[in-house]
């Protein structure tokens, strides 16, 4: 282990030798992040460090090219008390809400709380408790918030879900639809699967919205129920056997989904008709979204994160934009929970490190690239998305002031054709054996010739 110690930190060391060339720095640079990964010992030799550029993905692989603006992340703190739930956050305006949970183990009991924070003034306005639940043997009837949207004028709407627990045998389940009026109090009240008439054992709502008008829209497994702003139940939405991957509000205040399409192939998306209730055509050059839910977009119809890059769609044009990659924040993506645009043109973000366990909140802000220190830019080559190699390139990022890594994705995952992977093989070795190749690869399984390759002087030791 020792020596293993020894030959990192002399790498370290050789990484920050001022008297090496700009290419033997990169490779040095290289050798650091790969040495953390501990998963890739050899480098293609390409630009030998270039002007930091954009990652790509399938035919489009790499443009190196300086982008006039970045996305800068600026991180608030919070001072959490308990344990966030940052997964069902939401955002109205400039108001963040978010939940924290809190065992008392004197007492035995777990209490919830909704809190309310300014994002302009940066502090808490309100809180208020929404269950306390006895824990152990003591344990009789339990209830929880399970989901909840925000209305347009503060107030809430909430399903509570509620476990009796006095006949262990056969322990019943509810849930109520509950509306909180501005100051948390609840004026309105209705027991949720007698009025759609489900079955308590085997129901469950999977995403919960509201669109501009507050008519609120709760997703099942095979149906979008429908409840207009007085809570009155209008009926369901079939969407015939398909999995909503996502839902959420767009720019023009309407409610969407998003699915995968048997007819196209792809991803799409499509509006619910809450007057028709049906499903509306699908819109195709959609990006599979991989956390959160969907929000109005920034310039466009709605922002997307598809766990590497963040995506304008716009539905007119059936396109979806890259806005720039998580790399580029210092931000591993997958752990991205909630984004939204700000009032302001930020872009609010929740993350969840798992590894840490920590929860934080943060802005992105549009900065032109010029007015940011400029960094030697050091290129990976991966086949598909590897979840390992972003998190050890985000590590390495934030703490180098020299160097600045990305990653170049030859799959493009929203692709379904029979012939993708071969594509993807085949341009990723094009790539390497090219003029603009990347700075290192990431060799996995099926990935490059690596005896061909080597053969004709396309990589170098690393280990020297």
């Amino acid at each position: 282990m020792n020596k293993i110690h020894d030959k990192l930190h002399n790498k370290k060391r050789q990484c920050q030798d001022p008297e090496r060339t700009p290419k033997d720095l990169v490779r040095r640079a290289g050798a650091c992040l790969l040495a953390g990964v501990m998963a890739v010992s050899l480098a293609a030799c390409g630009k030998g460090g270039a002007a930091e550029g954009n990652t790509g993905d399938g035919k489009n692989a790499q443009n190196t090219t300086q982008p006039e603006y970045r996305f800068v992340a600026e991180y608030v703190d919070l001072d959490v008390d308990g344990d966030a739930d940052f997964y069902r956050a939401r955002f109205v305006g400039d108001q963040f809400y978010y939940m924290t949970y809190n065992y008392d183990e004197t007492a035995h009991t777990t209490t919830q709380t909704l809190h309310v924070y300014d994002l302009q003034t940066q502090k808490e306005t309100k809180q208020f408790t929404v269950s306390q639940n006895q824990d152990g043997e003591e344990q009789t009837v339990s209830s929880y918030l399970e989901n909840y949207v925000v209305r347009a004028d503060g107030s809430l709407a909430v399903i509570e879900a509620t476990y009796d627990y006095r006949n262990q045998d056969n322990p019943q389940r509810n849930l109520s639809l509950i509306l909180y009026n501005t100051d948390h109090e609840p004026v309105q009240e209705m027991n949720l699967l007698e009025t759609i008439s489900a079955d308590s054992e085997n129901f469950y709502i999977n995403q919960f919205l509201c669109d501009s008008e507050d008519r609120l829209y709760m997703i099942g497994d095979t149906q979008i129920y429908l409840f207009d702003a007085s809570l009155a139940y209008k009926g369901s939405v079939d969407f015939n056997g398909s999995w909503i991957s996502q839902a959420g509000q767009g720019k023009d205040g309407k409610a969407y989904v998003s699915m995968y399409d048997q007819a196209s192939s792809s991803q799409v998306v499509k509006v619910v008709d809450f007057e028709q209730k049906k499903l509306g055509d699908a819109h195709t050059g959609f990006i599979s979204a991989y956390n959160g839910s969907l929000v109005p977009g920034l310039e466009r119809d709605l922002l997307i994160n598809d766990g590497t890059r963040v995506f304008d769609y716009s539905l007119e044009e059936n396109q979806a934009t890259a806005l720039f990659s998580w790399l580029d924040c210092d931000i591993y993506g997958e752990n991205v929970q909630q984004m939204v645009v700000t009032d302001d043109g930020r872009i609010a973000v929740t993350i969840r490190d798992w590894d840490a366990n920590e929860t934080s909140l943060a802005y992105l802000k549009k900065v032109k690239a010029e007015e940011l220190p400029q960094k030697t830019q050091i290129t990976v080559g991966s086949l598909y998305t590897q979840g390992e190699l972003e998190a050890a390139a985000v590590a390495f990022n934030k703490q180098s002031d020299k160097y600045h890594v990305s990653v170049t994705y030859y799959l493009d995952e929203n692709r379904y054709e029979e012939n993708a992977w071969k594509d993807a093989v085949a341009s990723m070795n094009s790539a390497i054996v090219s003029a603009d190749a990347p700075d290192m690869v990431w060799l996995s399984y099926g990935s490059a010739n690596v005896p061909a390759l080597a053969a004709q002087g396309a990589f170098e030791d690393l280990s020297g």
